[in-house]
């Protein structure tokens, strides 16, 4: 397995992504898209200091494993920040918005990470098996 082998399976990834996000849960199912931050405006307090506990984790793990020889420990803290902060604010407009389904977007996201990590993680040791 070659660098361009890994590039394609990551863009087949993406396309599969586009395609559930647009053509089916918008405009099959017309699930809208519910954008959210810490910064908006009514959010419940306990999900912005979770998404906040999760950015410093992230910031604390990214510079303590900056030094390890190894790609996968480098690579690793920014994989689970983005899947949990997608499961996070999928739970969040599960809780907050079941009727429109909007967090179905958000549990597609963190899918779409957990898939492409562990695709990476397979042609990593693909290149690297003895």
């Amino acid at each position: 397995m070659n660098q361009t082998t890994v590039f394609i399976g990551l863009a087949i990834l993406i396309l599969f992504y586009y395609v559930l996000s647009e053509a089916l849960l918008k405009r099959k199912w017309k699930i809208q898209r519910k954008t959210l931050s810490p910064f908006t405006k009514g959010r419940p307090r306990l999900f912005v200091s979770i998404e906040v506990l999760l950015f410093l984790l992230f910031l604390f793990t990214n510079f303590w494993l900056i030094t390890s020889d190894s790609n996968v420990l480098r690579a690793m803290p920014l994989f689970l920040f983005f899947f949990l902060l997608f499961l996070t604010r999928g739970v969040e407009g599960w809780i907050r918005f079941r009727q429109e389904k909007s967090y179905l977007h958000e549990w597609l996201g963190a899918l779409l990470v957990v898939i492409s990590f562990l695709w990476l993680l397979y042609s990593y040791f693909q290149f690297f098996s003895f």
